[in-house]
């Protein structure tokens, strides 16, 4: 079994080298809320982290406990790099989490302008609303 802090050190440290001398398969989860190693990636700033474990996963819509993929994550931590990356690699802009949140609501509710402008402009539907009855559209005109 892979040192799981030692992984996620080399995935926040964005130290390649070392992430590969673990070897670490992407579906690898941390904590109780079942993070993958993938969101991990996906929520730091290195494309070429997220790249590899890009490129070793058959699945861009694992989720976490709540529902949320790797593209939920990048746009929480506003990483437009990883998010169009994911995107041209087949992640799906209507990923739902458990909630009913889509990648265009997450950007909505946090405001992340650049992220919600990005996928407004790939399609992203805009009116689609969560469970609580909130589109994307609303959250961004009122928040």
């Amino acid at each position: 079994m892979n040192n799981i802090k030692q992984i996620i050190q080399a995935i926040k440290g964005q130290n390649i080298q070392d992430l590969k001398k673990y070897n670490p398969l992407p579906e690898q989860e941390q904590g109780i809320q079942k993070i993958k190693l993938i969101h991990i990636a996906a929520s730091n700033p290195s494309l070429e982290i997220l790249q590899y474990f890009v490129e070793k996963s058959q699945n861009l819509e694992i989720t976490d406990s709540i529902g949320r993929t790797p593209l939920h994550y990048a746009i929480t931590y506003g990483q437009l790099g990883n998010v169009q990356l994911l995107i041209n690699r087949g992640a799906k802009i209507e990923a739902q989490t458990l909630g009913g949140d889509t990648p265009l609501i997450k950007a909505a509710l946090i405001k992340n302008n650049q992220c919600y402008n990005y996928l407004i402009s790939i399609g992203a539907n805009k009116s689609h609303q969560n469970c609580i009855g909130q589109s994307a559209e609303q959250i961004y005109q009122y928040n």
